[in-house]
C-alpha cells in the first residue's frame, strides 16, 4: 500500500478549504410579519342639519336680488340666457319651499302708459309661466307691471331703453 504524506500545514489548508468551499453556510430565512396596516380613519359624525337658520332664505334672497331678465323692443319673449336664469331660480325655489317671488315687468319710455303697462304684464307673465312649467306653484309667484315708471337708466337713448326693457325679480320671503 502506498502512503501519501501530507505535511501538517497542507492538511490544515485543505481542511479549511474543504470546510469553506464544500459546506456552504446554511442561511435561515426568517419571514418578517407583514407590516401592520395603519388604523382605518374614523369617520367624523355628521352633525345634524340645523333647523332652518335662515341661511337658505338669505342665499335665495341674494340670488333673486341679482336676477334681471331683458327683452327686445316691443317683445315679451324670453331669451335663452333668461331661460337659464329662470331655471336657476326655479331650482332654488324647489330647494327653498318657503320662498316666494314677485316678477316686476318694466318697459322703456316709448309708447303710451297703457300700452307699456300691458307689455310689462306680458313680460312678467311669460316669466311666471316659465317657472310654473318648471314645476313651481303659481301661488308662490306674484306679478306686477310698472310700465315705464321705474327706469334703471333715465337717459333717452338706445342703451338706456335696452336696460329698461326688463323683468326684475324680488324676493317676498321674509317680508
Amino acid at each position: 500500500m502506498t502512503t501519501i504524506r501530507i505535511s501538517k500545514s497542507w492538511f490544515v489548508l485543505l481542511t479549511a478549504a474543504g470546510l469553506a468551499g464544500g459546506c456552504a453556510k446554511r442561511q435561515e430565512v426568517v419571514a418578517e410579519p407583514p407590516p401592520t396596516p395603519p388604523p382605518a380613519p374614523v369617520a367624523e359624525p355628521t352633525p345634524p342639519k340645523p333647523v332652518d337658520t335662515g341661511s337658505e332664505l338669505r342665499d335665495f334672497q341674494a340670488l333673486i336680488g341679482h336676477t334681471v331678465l331683458h327683452f327686445d323692443f316691443d317683445e315679451a319673449a324670453l331669451k335663452p340666457d333668461d331661460q337659464h336664469q329662470l331655471q336657476t331660480v326655479g331650482s332654488a325655489m324647489r330647494s327653498t319651499p318657503k320662498a316666494k317671488i314677485r316678477i316686476e315687468g318694466n318697459c322703456d319710455e316709448r309708447g303710451t302708459e297703457e300700452y307699456n303697462l300691458a307689455l310689462g304684464y306680458r313680460r312678467a307673465a311669460v316669466a311666471k309661466k316659465y317657472l310654473s312649467d318648471f314645476g313651481i306653484d303659481n301661488t308662490r309667484i306674484e306679478t306686477i307691471s310698472y310700465g315705464f315708471n321705474k327706469p334703471v337708466d333715465t337717459r333717452h337713448n338706445e342703451a338706456a331703453w335696452a336696460a329698461n326693457r326688463r323683468d326684475d325679480l324680488a324676493s317676498l320671503t321674509g317680508d
